[in-house]
């Protein structure tokens, strides 16, 4: 993939969204002209961007997007719910076809006809019906459904050939029937030329499409002729064919019954005169001399786009590309213009500006010879503010926003990098013990703590910096819920407003990322069997709307997100007979639950209250992802509801996983490290203040009772803990999905801060462990997994 190429996708990939949320605004605030502006350039900069490419299908979309949002802005047409219903359809279907060119570089044709079926919809939006018309019945010109009789010139012959050649010989017979547009030629488009790429040709027909059609008064700027032709070649080799015009082309595949000989036929409506006689070959191109107001600024606008990519840096892969590309507009300029003996000279440029690999010829020769050169000159001094609309001014280049796009594959070697450097300067300490202790030097051992101090303090600035780099605030990912909560209420014939509040919060690209999904199963769950519809919120006494409420915030050194819904709530009554019914709890369990505790029983695996299963949620399976995930980027989720008034789910996630702090703990003669986020304290229990309930080892703990575990035997290692000196058991107390257990150990030891290294190879399947860890004196440390051990 060429850097163009990537840059074009990276960039996409920012538009999109911001496109969708201010379509979005617009919904509410229709008026806002300062809101349009933007999302007119913003698609506007998209389209031009894909036309830098062989991409006709998204930009004939985003042409389309961009001629609708013009016409509201002049007031030629209103900004309504529908228009944007067609218009996120659109940034959706460049979505889908970004994601096609991300994977394969190209995109296939088979999209044309989606293209101009959106294009169409677009269109017929705007109050002027000229052109959504035309593209409304050319985009329904390839449905095959309709009746389709073949021309009735078609010999018996002939008919009989193309029969035995589907039926005896499996070959494709298509039909094709061509109209290029009126003003094709100051496209730059040669229909006569197009018609020659046609393989295999067996048999073809030109036709005079004009009702009035008169020879003494032909006008020779406009193209009045519809090409039907039939060839042997695959449809979809003719629909990349005319890829560029699929609104002007219907290609109907053939079968044999469509050839059978038949009387009944009629001339297609509307066609007037034949011109069967006269071979391609021998037909002219047509001569353009003069151009209108509207022609003139189209062709300003397309030379200066010429100048500013002839303006920029020659010292780039793909210069060649350009110098070509530029070449060739300027060849379908002069051409379209009459001005053929110009394109030698173009050429020539061409060859020279290739030969010593630098723009300079062709700047020289477009700033002499092309034309509207003086009246694009004069532009530019007159009018500062002069933009054109496809490109960008060189000085505008030049004095661009100061940020630097960086693949995130260097950011996390860079954060690799300086994991090392922690481990590397945690060893220091080390060497400086055995300096003292082992070589009885006291004075190099001050030395090495003192150079210790000084490395650890500039590691702790550089991963400071680093992590700075892979914050992204939480509205990366809240940009998309307005367009799913809209989607889905519409869907659901609910009301709801959507409050998005603490968009700025920051934490680490990963968590941030991990955040999406879970998200998205409680705002679906949410709007599915949470907010009631307006008529049953309205019996309840609440207003039609329900209102849906994410907060995102930051508490020490995890972020926080809350959602929240003025719904129905959850019935914990409910949820207790579904969870006994299921077989996750039993009576006795059933009886002393708490209703928060039977609240959350919805996170268990294969929970739901759902009547029956829908496409939105109700499939027992959304809830426990949510916690799955959560969990395993060392979050937590909890929910609360208040029965009939509505529900808060609250997400609890580090705000980084690039460093973990440890506890290193020991047992059995070895060390475990045990995550700090897990931790609660660390406590002596004597031997004595330990019960058995239930067969299970207790004690009470700050007024609570608090089980314990013994760590050895989690581990199957089969020895007892060991009691201190003054006969104590050392316990570790973390907190596993809002409950806190004790695990015993034989002591306790420093907490450090570790690069977590997840566990491969033949451990991966042993989920106690969460990963691994080099220590200062290169020892391993495994690292545990509570959550999973307990």
């Amino acid at each position: 993939m060429t850097p163009l190429l990537e840059q074009f996708i990276s960039e996409s990939r920012d538009f999109l969204p911001e496109i969708n949320e201010k379509l979005m605004r617009l919904e509410t605030e229709a008026g806002n002209a300062q809101v349009m502006n933007e999302l007119f350039r913003l698609v506007h900069t998209l389209k031009g961007n894909s036309g830098l490419f062989d991409f006709p299908e998204m930009t004939r979309v985003l042409h389309a997007c961009e001629d609708l949002l013009d016409a509201v802005r002049d007031n030629r047409a209103s900004y309504s719910e529908s228009m944007a219903d067609c218009l996120l359809e659109a940034m959706d279907f460049s979505g889908m076809l970004l994601d096609e060119i991300e994977s394969s570089e190209k995109i296939d044709s088979k999209h044309a006809r989606m293209s101009v079926e959106l294009t169409a919809s677009l269109l017929h939006l705007i109050e002027s019906k000229q052109e959504s018309n035309k593209a409304v019945g050319l985009a329904q010109k390839n449905d095959r459904s309709t009746i389709f009789k073949l021309p009735n010139e078609l010999d018996s012959d002939l008919r009989k050939r193309l029969y035995c050649a589907i039926v005896n010989d499996s070959l494709p017979v298509v039909y094709i029937e061509y109209a290029p547009e009126s003003e094709c030629f100051f496209k730059g488009e040669d229909p006569f030329f197009q018609v020659r790429q046609i393989p295999e040709i067996v048999w073809r027909s030109i036709q005079v499409t004009s009702p009035d059609f008169d020879i003494k008064h032909i006008d020779p700027y406009q193209c009045g002729l519809k090409f039907r032709i039939l060839c042997r070649a695959e449809a979809s080799e003719l629909q990349e064919l005319f890829r560029y015009t699929p609104e002007q082309v219907k290609i109907i595949s053939l079968t044999p019954e469509d050839l059978l000989p038949f009387d009944r036929i009629k001339f297609p409506e509307g066609i007037q005169a034949e011109r069967t006689d006269q071979t391609l070959d021998e037909l002219g191109e047509g001569e353009v001399l003069a151009l209108t107001e509207e022609q003139t600024i189209a062709l300003r606008e397309i030379l200066c786009a010429q100048r500013d990519v002839l303006a920029q840096a020659d010292d780039v892969p793909w210069l060649k590309g350009r110098l070509r590309s530029v070449a060739v507009a300027l060849t379908a300029i002069h051409r379209a213009l009459g001005r053929i003996d110009s394109i030698p000279m173009i050429e020539a440029a061409l060859n020279d500006a290739l030969a010593h690999e630098t723009s300079a010829p062709l700047q020289e020769w477009l700033e002499k010879h092309a034309p509207e050169t003086a009246l694009i000159s004069t532009a530019l001094e007159e009018n500062a503010d002069f933009e054109p609309k496809f490109g960008r001014r060189a000085e505008d280049v030049i004095c661009g926003p100061k940020t630097l796009k960086v693949d995130q594959e260097k950011i996390d070697r860079l954060m690799a990098l300086i994991g090392e450097m922690v481990v590397a300067k945690n060893s220091l300490p080390y060497l400086a013990l055995r300096a003292e202790n082992q070589f009885g030097s006291r004075e190099l051992a001050r030395e090495i703590k003192t150079e210790y101090a000084v490395i650890n303090r500039i590691a702790e600035e550089m991963q400071d910096a680093i992590m700075q780099v892979r914050m992204l605030p939480v509205s990366f990912i809240f940009q998309r819920f307005p367009r799913l909560v809209r989607d889905i209420s519409k869907r659901l014939g609910k009301q709801v407003t959507l409050v998005m509040e603490g968009e700025n919060t920051e934490a680490d690209k990963n968590i941030v990322e991990a955040l999406a999904d879970p998200l998205i199963h409680i705002i679906r769950n949410s709007l599915d069997h949470g907010i009631e519809k307006p008529d049953a919120r309205e019996a309840s006494g609440k207003s039609k709307a329900g209102r849906l409420t994410i907060r995102a915030g930051q508490e020490s050194d995890r972020v926080v997100i809350e959602i929240t819904d003025d719904g129905r709530g959850v019935d914990p009554e409910i949820v207790k007979r579904k969870a006994y019914e299921k077989g996750l709890i039993d009576e006795i369990e059933r009886e002393r639950m708490s209703d928060r505790e039977a609240v959350n029983l919805v996170f268990a695996a294969g929970f739901s209250t759902a009547a029956k299963v829908s496409e939105i949620s109700g499939r027992g399976v959304g809830m426990d992802v949510v916690r799955n995930a959560v969990e395993k980027v060392n979050g937590t989720v909890v929910m609360e509801s208040d029965n009939g008034k509505g529900t808060r789910v609250l997400l609890s996630l580090p705000l980084s996983m690039a460093v973990t702090n440890v506890m290193i703990i020991e047992s059995n003669n070895q060390i475990f490290g045990v995550p700090m986020d897990t931790v609660v304290e660390t406590v002596r229990v004597s031997e004595s203040a330990i019960r058995v309930i239930k067969k299970r080892q207790a004690a009470v703990l700050r007024g609570r009772i608090v089980p314990l575990l013994s760590l050895n035997r989690l581990l199957g290692i089969g020895t007892r803990q060991r009691l201190d000196d003054d006969n104590k058991y050392a316990a570790l107390v973390v907190r596993i999905r809002g409950e806190q257990v004790g695990v015993l150990v034989d002591n306790f030891h420093e907490t450090v801060d570790i690069i977590l290294k997840p566990v491969n190879g033949i451990l991966s399947g042993l989920n106690a462990y969460a990963g691994s860890a080099l220590l200062g004196d290169g020892s391993v440390l495994m690292v545990l997994n509570p959550k999973e051990l307990v």
